[in-house]
């Protein structure tokens, strides 16, 4: 079983009225196979009504699928998904995060999904293919890369796949019947962890205060207990990124770097955490002595990120 944990965000209270909201769980609902959902309402409940009697009515509508938490307050991503948790039915085996903004094409996905981590016991943690996602390892083709999403961010028209795209890349991906294993990390679109990860190392980090990071965090412990992360290559995501960005950002916000407090919060705790940052500790680990090889580089990246981080925090201070 498969409980479907989803973190909901909708500072504007705009989901509801433009329909997406309703598109994403109808969408959800078609999978075929044994799951449930629960939202986690990240938003005053006062200040965002509508979704939030959006959300309570599916609980009636579907008792024995839909659950939900409202804490009045923006959990951010860890803590909205570890409060999810204590929801989750005793007799799940994987716990998934999905983001509002991911939709479901494959109906089937779930069954393709648990047979392939079941005959490959070291993946704790996989992903389908997707788009628009910042790591391009993940993404279908460069034709939906990072680059292409930040064109089309500029972009006021559009933002979606056709009906014609979406089913050309699902026929196409039903046809790849492997894996892409290890990876460094994941996205969030929908990020399928199992149980006996979270039983041995725990979940996210709560000293991720919103987001960023977490991820890498998992996926780091995951793989220092001998696990891996897996792209599961017959199963396909569409990430319809720019539309919920723009009906939950307003028009100052759209225009300043993506999250750029929670980037800033998250990074002063990895580096307190961690000490080196991600892509090091991962070569070090992957590849061993010979990860020293890329020192150079790793001082490099390291020294321009640090120097973002502080144009982020002077630009928060003006």
């Amino acid at each position: 079983m498969f409980s479907i944990i989803i973190p909901v965000f909708d500072p504007l209270d705009k989901l509801v009225g433009a329909n997406a909201i309703q598109n994403m769980l109808e969408k959800l609902l078609r999978l075929k196979g044994e799951y449930e959902v629960i939202f986690v309402n990240n938003n005053n409940v006062e200040k965002c009504h509508h979704l939030s009697e959006y959300l309570r009515s599916t609980v009636i509508l579907y008792p024995h699928k839909i659950k939900l938490i409202e804490p009045n307050e923006n959990l951010g991503t860890s803590r909205g998904f570890n409060a999810g948790l204590y929801l989750a039915d005793l007799s799940a085996r994987y716990f998934v995060f999905m983001s509002t903004d991911a939709e479901i094409v494959d109906v089937d996905m779930l069954s393709k999904i648990h047979h392939t981590m079941i005959n490959n016991p070291k993946i704790a943690i996989s992903h389908p293919i997707s788009v628009f996602e910042d790591n391009n390892e993940y993404n279908y083709s460069d034709s939906y890369s990072a680059r292409c999403y930040l064109k089309l961010s500029k972009n006021d028209n559009g933002g979606d796949l056709s009906e014609q795209e979406k089913s050309s890349i699902l026929n196409s991906m039903g046809k790849n019947r492997t894996v892409t294993t290890p990876l460094a990390s994941f996205p969030l679109t929908f990020a399928v962890i199992k149980r006996v990860l979270v039983d041995e190392v725990g979940t996210f980090d709560e000293g991720v205060e919103k987001g960023c990071h977490e991820n890498n965090d998992l996926a780091y412990r995951a793989m220092l207990h001998g696990y891996n992360v897996a792209r599961i290559n017959d199963v396909f995501i569409n990430h319809r990124r720019k539309i919920f960005r723009d009906l939950t950002t307003d028009s100052c916000t759209r225009t300043k770097r993506p999250h750029a407090d929670a980037i800033i919060q998250s990074t002063d705790w990895w580096s307190n955490k961690w000490g080196k940052p991600y892509d090091e500790l991962y070569a070090k680990l992957r590849f061993g002595t010979v990860s020293y090889l890329f020192l150079p580089y790793f001082k490099t990246k390291h020294l321009a990120s640090r120097c973002a981080i502080i144009l982020e925090k002077l630009r928060s201070q003006q």
